[in-house]
């Protein structure tokens, strides 16, 4: 039996052996061999000789050393070609276990090396796409960087492959390097360029733009920032040839050109990416900010007025134009007290289109209604996009609020501020910090105005209103009690002269005419001083006292909130006793433990502050503060006392504690209070009789008129 050579056991091992005509032992002729057809794998015919028969020639031919050299070649092609297969199939693990045993066979082949490096650089992509093992990725991409440096000398497209390594590695240095020779190799026809994918430029483009960012803020790199501009201008245009529906090349290319100082240039990039994807979120946040910087608000405005012209079903162009139209209006408004509501009315159009649209989008769709989400936006549900498109119009309203009441034209103020609970639940609450009071404050400043033109039913009605919408504010409680606790006390004064004038005793001209021109006061057709007029003056008195009693019973609602809100306020808390002890009469025993804890509130703060005031060494500022503190507390304080003596006066029919309690009053002034002194002391101790206009009737305010 002839022992084969070892080789001959490898190569029988590769290829099937192609074996000639069997012999019989008669030794008679063979038969004809058949034709070869396609799957014959030994053909009769004499083709050209396969690199088994070469092997095999070089064994018997003696070269050994060749013969093992050419199965060297042909392992190493072998587990090449699987490799090569198992990476376009997307396994790139696999595929480095057939390189490393061809890297076995032979450990400088330049191709194995490459593709070694390639099935790295394709492992770690895999790995980060997969959320892998850290360490995994920071091996795979140092064997990919250091095969790729073996061969970058002699394989000018391996620069690609090496900066891509590099980038992902974090290595921005290396990475832009690399980037920026395979540019030069591309340049110089070192590369073909119909070998790179879209990958591939658009990474040597990203990593251009990355280092240019970071050259930016250094004045030491001027020249090497104009060059790395131009590179990646270039890079960015080249990618754009091929793709142009690339998005994020069109956002890129145009922060280039922003950062340069052209954001007119931006703009026009901006909007050839827009024309390909017209509801990009990214592309479009720039483009109002490029278009801003190129020419203000009027810029954006008429750029974003061009674009959803051009697309008006996309939600996200009106919500951007929505943002600038509000924010040039609210500029003109801050800075040229532009008070033009018409702006804002504009802005709030645009969000409420875009509410429009996304609402009656598919379900599903994204915000945007396209693939990608504005960044204001993004991420959001459809209802979260409604919620904020209708937050701007709320503040679109309330700016509208801020231009009335600025136009002194309060009614329609109040009905702006008011409208903003229309679109969202205590939306007349929203602010923007520092640039746009909220609508409730807006009322409260129609009050005071109303205040100002010494109207004390309609700064009631604003105030209360306030205090509606925020009832845990407690300047609005007691503001909204002390207006309509004087509106009241202004109505039922109104009634007692109608009801004078319907019983006669009103006879100057003067007088009558002024209850004649009363809101409210019906005398058309009747004659002046007949009964009939009597009549419609008796029926005005009664429809205001019964108005002035409401208007007090709401004072007393508020000023009992404002009591609980400020508990150690003592003007706060004695005013609101003071309602039921002067005019309602309904609630005396919480009316009558206010006054008291007012009483005792000023009996715990005031003597203190004063005898501060007494002992002297304060700055001029300081004393003139505290004197002013003294001044304020003192009075509530006095008037606790005073408003005690009526209660027990009109109400417990106790004159001489009232006597004791209204002396107290005098004794704390810290005003003079000759009224009491004068009047009201000697009435109840009987020395002193009122005339009729003097005395005021508290035992029977806010009564219908009575003969």
């Amino acid at each position: 039996m002839t022992k084969l050579h070892p080789l001959a056991i490898t190569l029988s091992i590769l290829v099937p052996a192609c074996r000639g005509p069997e012999v019989s032992a008669s030794h008679e002729a063979p038969a004809p061999n058949p034709p070869a057809t396609a799957e014959d794998p030994c053909p009769t015919s004499a083709p050209e000789p396969s690199p088994t028969e070469e092997i095999i020639e070089l064994i018997r031919a003696g070269s050994l050393r060749d013969a093992r050299a050419a199965i060297d070649r042909l392992l190493v092609d072998r587990d090449l070609g699987r490799a090569r297969e198992l990476l376009a199939a997307g396994s790139p693990e696999d595929a480095l276990i057939a390189i490393d045993r061809a890297l076995e066979v032979d450990p400088e082949d330049t191709g194995t090396e490459l593709l070694k490096a390639e099935a790295s650089l394709a492992l770690a992509e895999k790995a980060i796409a997969e959320r892998g093992s850290g360490m995994l990725i920071e091996g795979v991409l140092q064997d990919a960087r250091d095969f790729f440096r073996r061969v970058v000398s002699t394989v000018p497209s391996a620069s690609i492959g090496l900066s891509r390594a590099a980038y992902l590695a974090g290595d921005q240095e290396e990475a832009t390097r690399f980037a920026r020779r395979a540019r030069r190799a591309l340049a110089d026809g070192a590369i073909d360029p119909s070998a790179l994918t879209d990958q591939d430029r658009r990474h040597l483009a990203d990593v251009l733009y990355g280092a240019y960012a970071r050259a930016r803020g250094n004045d030491d790199l001027a020249e090497e920032r104009a060059a790395l501009f131009s590179e990646a201008v270039d890079a960015y245009g080249e990618l754009l040839g091929r793709r142009p529906d690339d998005s994020a090349a069109w956002a890129r290319l145009s922060d280039l050109l922003e950062w340069e100082g052209r954001p007119g240039d931006a703009r026009k990039r901006l909007e050839e990416g827009l024309a390909r994807d017209p509801r990009n979120g990214d592309l479009l946040q720039r483009l109002a900010r490029v278009a801003r910087a190129e020419g203000g608000f009027e810029q954006s405005v008429r750029t974003l007025r061009r674009h959803v012209a051009a697309d008006p079903n996309g939600a996200l162009g009106f919500w951007y134009l929505g943002v600038e139209q509000f924010e040039q209006a609210l500029g003109a408004m801050e800075q040229d007290q532009n008070y033009d509501p018409a702006p804002f009315t504009a802005a709030e159009q645009s969000f409420a289109t875009c509410r429009r649209l996304v609402a009656a989008a598919p379900a599903g769709e994204p915000a945007g209604g396209g693939d990608t989400a504005s960044a204001p936006l993004e991420g959001s549900g459809n209802a979260d996009v409604i919620a904020s498109c209708k937050g701007y119009e709320v503040m679109c309203r309330d700016a509208r609020g801020w231009c009335a009441f600025y136009s002194d034209r309060l009614e329609d103020a109040m009905a702006e501020f008011l409208s903003m609970n229309e679109l969202i639940e205590d939306g007349a609450r929203w602010q923007l910090q520092g640039r746009l009071l909220s609508g409730v404050m807006g009322i409260a400043f129609v009050g005071d105005r109303y205040n100002q033109l010494e109207d004390n039913l309609h700064a009631a009605l604003a105030f209360e209103t306030a205090f509606h919408l925020e009832p845990d504010n407690a300047d609005w409680a007691n503001n909204a009690g002390f207006f309509l606790r004087d509106a009241a006390y202004e109505m039922e004064l109104e009634a007692r002269q109608l009801c004078k004038a319907a019983r006669g005793l009103l006879k100057t001209e003067e007088s009558l005419g002024e209850l004649r021109r009363l809101d409210g006061v019906e005398l058309d057709g009747i004659e002046p001083g007949s009964e009939e007029e009597r009549s419609a003056f008796r029926r005005a008195a009664d429809a205001r006292a019964a108005r002035a009693r409401d208007l007090m019973e709401r004072s007393w609602t508020a000023y009992q909130v404002a009591a609980e809100l400020m508990p150690d306020d003592i003007r706060t808390v004695n005013d609101a006793g003071l309602v039921q002890d002067y005019y309602l009469h309904t609630d005396l025993e919480p009316a009558k433990a206010l006054l008291l804890r007012a009483a005792r509130l000023g009996d715990e703060q005031v003597p203190p502050l004063k005898e501060k005031l007494d002992a002297g060494g304060l700055s001029e500022e300081d004393r003139a503060a505290l004197e002013e503190e003294y001044l304020q507390k003192a009075e509530a304080w006095g008037d606790a006392y005073q408003n005690l003596g009526v209660f027990a006066w009109l109400h417990d029919k106790d004159d001489e504690a009232a006597v004791r309690y209204l002396e107290r009053a005098v004794e704390i002034g810290p005003r003079p209070r000759t009224q009491l002194t004068n009047n009201l002391i000697p009435w109840i101790q009987g020395t002193y009789t009122p005339g009729e206009d003097e005395y005021f009737d508290l035992a029977h305010w806010g009564e219908p008129c009575r003969d």
